[in-house]
């Protein structure tokens, strides 16, 4: 008898995968096969510890992420056109020129906030490794609850420490559209009470949000535009009016006595809320229309089919933001910005609306508010950022998203794209534009940087110095340090500087407290750590690229999710 369970025993081992983003403890069965999504650290551990095979999750991950990519792109694309009556967007818009699903943050196709992506590439991995095994049972240890909803309908489950615990749908929504209530509200009395109502004569108008991407600049008779830098000025030395369609939302008030700048500047600030009324920004508040139409069709047989890859259903990595986003104020916020960007140009019908932020939501809406108040106006995007091809919310789907077939409701988009580079300009012919609209032009944000490099500092007396360049994701920046740490453990010699990216603290995460003695954060500009560095590890980050281009070594960490 002691050998017949012994057998089954092992059988059972040898057809149960185990899933690992957290260390299983004691539980983990002796001589099972594990594959990794653990950290640098805990994936070490394992290995020397564990008596079966550890697969590194980042081994299997480069195989599958073309599938992955192309697939999260195409059945997003598909979602807003699936379901009863023409499809979901084609509802949402119904009476209206532009849809507000565009403004969804599911159709923006936000990887690096939307886990959608990610989760597609983990559930693919685990099929691929346990059809290579032969696992009938999967045992997941520290995954996320819709991995583990979506891996149960295809496999026999297991869950332990299974993470989830969000705040319900519907209170968190609640909460954010007392917030957008409230901030808006504010926002637009201290525009409206505080700020002279200009509506300059501009040939080209310039997107941009006071406190963000426009502030005032050293003195008083200045402006600081942080992505078109001085193409304003330059346009204006050539004969052509210039102005900016900005949306006051500071994220900290500026120093000046007066929070919102001073005389001249303001002569070529169009602030939007000055174009909305309080009624407005209540309406947004108060209509739940679009969640009601999604519920509807969040049981719609026709709407589910789309999520169905194979024999495993994706709906559970999508369910909670698409509820959410519907739920919430995002919608509303987008559609403020295309009430008050129509009611503006409609009075100054620019010759051409200029944008920095691409395909984002917000952009979407300024381009949906110009076409509608001035339909004579171009628009156009600059590049405001290095792009790689897994960079998906700058995809279109050609057919569905960039013509709008088959309901009309193409995504608002630019009719010109300024692009940084022959990859950047690729992406946006790939999304279905021509080539006559895709100019090679460079970045205003980037013309400081030059391919001749600046005078480095000599080594002699200093430690070899590495630089981690932080992006907007903090658990990878983590995992990156991690692994910098453990590989620079018992080197002498070397060391290792932390840049935060301009938004995000990587010392307020609090995975960051056990590797602090590890790393010094810089407190000085960009320029000041690139002269004196001799290593730059990214992820994904700009500064890499600048660091390349003036000469200083680059390495990436290759994430284990979107690159």
């Amino acid at each position: 008898m002691t050998a017949i369970n012994n057998a089954a025993n092992d059988k059972e081992t040898a057809t149960t995968l185990w899933v690992c983003w957290e260390p299983p403890g004691a539980e983990l069965a002796e001589g099972c096969t594990v594959l990794s999504f653990l950290s640098p650290a805990d994936e070490m551990a394992l290995c020397e510890s564990h008596t079966g095979e550890v697969i590194p999750a980042r081994s299997i991950v480069p195989e599958i992420r073309d599938e992955a990519r192309d697939l999260y792109v195409s059945l997003v694309a598909r979602m807003g056109v699936a379901g009863a009556g023409g499809g979901l967007r084609a509802a949402l818009g119904k009476g209206r020129k532009t849809s507000p699903w565009w403004y969804h943050g599911v159709s923006f196709k936000d990887s690096e906030s939307d886990p959608a992506l990610n989760w597609i590439m983990q559930v693919l991995v685990t099929k691929s490794v346990a059809a290579e095994i032969g696992a009938r049972n999967i045992v997941l240890s520290g995954a996320e609850g819709p991995v583990a909803e979506t891996l149960g309908g295809c496999f026999s489950v297991r869950e332990l420490n299974t993470r989830g615990g969000a705040l319900p749908v519907l209170l968190r929504a609640t909460l954010a559209r007392l917030r957008y209530l409230l901030v808006n509200t504010w926002q637009w009395l201290k525009v409206r009470f505080f700020v002279p109502r200009h509506t300059p004569q501009a040939d080209v108008v310039f997107q941009g949000f006071w406190g963000v991407s426009v502030r005032p600049g050293a003195n008083a008779e200045e402006v600081q535009d942080v992505f078109f830098k001085s193409l304003p000025e330059e346009l204006e030395q050539k004969g052509l009016g210039t102005a900016w369609a900005v949306w006051y939302a500071p994220v900290k008030e500026p120093t000046q006595r007066c929070p919102l700048g001073a005389a001249r500047p303001l002569g070529r600030m169009i602030f939007l809320q000055h174009y909305i009324g309080l009624w407005d920004i209540v309406k947004g508040a108060l209509d739940t229309s679009a969640y009601r139409t999604f519920r509807r069709f969040s049981v719609d047989p026709a709407f589910r089919a789309v999520f169905v890859h194979g024999n495993i259903d994706l709906y559970p990595l999508f369910a909670r933001e698409l509820a959410q986003r519907f739920a919430d104020q995002s919608l509303a916020f987008c559609t403020l910005i295309e009430t008050a960007t129509r009611r503006a140009m409609r009075a100054i019908r620019p010759a051409v609306a200029l944008s920095f932020l691409e395909l984002y939501p917000v952009s979407k809406a300024f381009y949906a508010g110009t076409k509608a108040g001035s339909p004579e106006t171009s628009t156009a995007a600059m590049q405001h950022a290095s792009y790689s091809s897994e960079k998906t919310f700058m995809a279109l789907h050609p057919a569905i998203e960039h013509r709008g077939e088959p309901d009309g409701y193409a995504s608002p988009r630019p009719e010109y794209f300024f692009a940084m580079g022959e990859l950047g300009r690729d992406i946006f012919m790939g999304n279905g534009y021509l080539n006559e609209n895709v100019l090679l032009t460079g970045s205003a944000r980037y013309d400081h940087i030059t391919s001749e490099p600046p005078a480095r500092k000599a080594r002699e007396g200093r430690p070899l110095r590495v630089l981690i360049a932080c992006t907007l994701n903090t658990p990878l920046n983590i995992e990156m340090a991690e692994a910098a740490a453990i590989a620079a453990e018992g080197l002498e010699g070397l060391e290792l500087l932390i840049r935060d990216h301009p938004d995000v603290r990587i010392e307020s995460h609090p995975g960051f407290e056990r590797l602090r003695d590890a790393f010094t954060i810089s407190s000085g500009t960009l320029d000041e750590d690139l002269v004196s560095t001799d290593l730059v590890l990214f992820s994904y980050s700009t500064v890499a690229e600048e660091a390349f281009i003036q000469g200083v070594p680059v390495w990436q960490w290759a994430p284990l999710g979107v690159n």
